[in-house]
This record gives C-alpha cells, structure tokens and sequence, in this order.
C-alpha cells in the first residue's frame, strides 16, 4: 500500500491491513473507502486518481480537473471539487465533492492525461469557457496554450463545430481573451480585470526593440501610448534585478513602466485600474 492509493475494504479482506490500522496517521482517507500514503502529495491529482477507483469506466474528468492533469496546479486544488462528464444516459448517485456532468463526447474529445481518462485539451478549454467564471477560464486556457495541450486553431475549430449551443458566445469570448504567453494565472487575472474595467486590451510580451536592437517583453504594454504594466509577484520582488533593469531600458526608450505588485493587484485593483486609466488618458488614449 505504500505511495498508492487504494480501496481500504480491498487493503482489509485480503489481509495487508486492518480496520483500526487504517484509521491511523500513515495513511489518508481521500473519499468513501478510498485510502492514499499519506506521504503523497494532497493535490486534485490525488483526487481524481481516488475518484477513478469508484467510477465506472465510461466516466472522463473534465473541466478545472481535467486542466490540473493535463498540467495546470492552479486549475483546481485539493479542496475543490472533481469535475467528471458521464454519457448522457447515465446517472451517478450524488456523493459529496464530485459534481458529474452529463454529456456527450466524441472519440476525439477523450484522452489519456496523468494516466486518467479526461477530456482533451481543446474540450478542456471549452467546458472551463462554460463552467467558470471569466478571470478562472482565461487563465486555465492561457496555461493549457502556453503547456501546447491546445492550439489556437483547434479552439477555434472547437467554437466553430458548436455554433448552434446557447453558450457559444460565451466560449469565444474566453477563447479570444486568451494568450498562451501569459506568465502566471495571476498575471491573466490582471489582464482580464483590465479589459473588464473598460481599459483598452494590454498585448501580453509584446516585443520592444531598443535603439541597440536589443528586445524586451514586458508583461502587458500599450504600444501605441508606450505604457507598459509590470507584474511583480511576492516571491520575485527580491529577485527582480533584471526585471529592473529591463524597465530602465525601458524608460530610457521613452516608455512609461508602472509595476502593479501581488499584494496591491489583491487589495486594490479598483486604484490599479484607476492609475493605469490616469495614465493612458495622460497619453492620449480616449
């Protein structure tokens, strides 16, 4: 039993452990009957590979789930629940922190990811479009671009095969606000809180070539007005060097560079908004 995880009425009928040997602190009770060495990492991997044991086949992951398999930590967390799609015919009785989705699936929207069947990076991309609220969707679909799971063009063909359902509008809109060159959730949070406060759409790495043709990508700029947003995570503000550097340059080159930190990004995005509007109105955007 050690760093798997397993049925505890299994582990008990044939002998490698008893009842009251499971209830102790060496192993971790996941869901109904299930067990994990307590040792493993208590991630959502850990729950879909716990949820895997009591599904019936047919069953894929999907959405946020299926995102964290196919690579993206931030798409779903150990505490959240499993996101599964069942065929349409099929019912699961309720159990707590799974939420079952009925649909259909072709072939091609089924997949291997972590060892788990889940859905395809481009229908992972679309269920997040529909199940989650903006800021959430974006950034997961940045994270599945940015790790090739999905292409640009399969999206595009994915919202195009579905025109006829009522969400489709929706799923573009996702589609067209995401950009695989997004360096951190974080960062497309801040970028889509932007756009949705009425700010002119930031290029995400746009590149700026010096007078000495060297280039430097800031994170999110405005070009034409010459501004450019850096975000600056609480871990980095002390490993930043180059980063300032690269604002000196960019200064230097006549740009205006605002730095928009993790703990204000939180606090008060309402006065990052507010500043960043003051400043492109100074520049001349209207």
């Amino acid at each position: 039993m050690e760093w798997r995880v397993f049925r505890g009425s299994d582990a008990v009928r044939e002998g490698l452990l008893s009842e009251h040997q499971l209830r102790n602190s060496a192993w971790a009770h996941l869901c109904h009957d299930i067990y994990a060495d307590a040792r493993l990492k208590l991630d959502h991997k850990l729950l879909c590979q716990a949820y895997a044991l009591r599904l019936p086949a047919p069953v894929v992951f999907a959405g946020p789930s299926a995102a964290h398999l196919h690579g993206v930590p931030h798409a779903a967390t150990y505490t959240d629940d499993v996101h599964v799609i069942v065929p349409p015919n099929m019912r699961l009785a309720h159990r707590r922190g799974l939420h079952s989705h009925a649909l259909a699936l072709t072939p091609e929207e089924k997949t291997l990811a972590s060892g788990l069947h889940a859905t395809s990076g481009p229908r992972t991309a679309w269920d997040c479009a529909v199940w989650l609220e903006l800021g959430s969707a974006v950034a997961i679909v940045d994270s599945l671009l940015a790790l090739r799971a999905a292409t640009r063009d399969e999206l595009t063909d994915l919202a195009t095969q579905y025109l006829d359902k009522p969400w489709t509008s929706r799923v573009r809109r996702v589609f067209d606000l995401s950009d695989g060159l997004s360096g951190s959730p974080a960062e497309s949070h801040l970028r889509i809180g932007l756009i949705t406060a009425g700010l002119p759409r930031p290029l995400v790495r746009y590149p700026v070539e010096l007078a000495t043709g060297r280039v430097i990508r800031p994170r999110l700029s405005w070009p034409r007005y010459k501004l450019a947003v850096e975000y600056e995570s609480r871990e980095a503000r002390n490993l930043d060097v180059v980063h300032r550097k690269q604002r000196g340059h960019l200064i230097s080159a006549g740009w205006t560079v605002l730095t928009v930190t993790s703990p204000r990004a939180h606090r008060d995005f309402t006065g990052v908004a507010r500043e960043i509007r003051r400043v492109l109105t100074a520049l001349g955007w209207r």
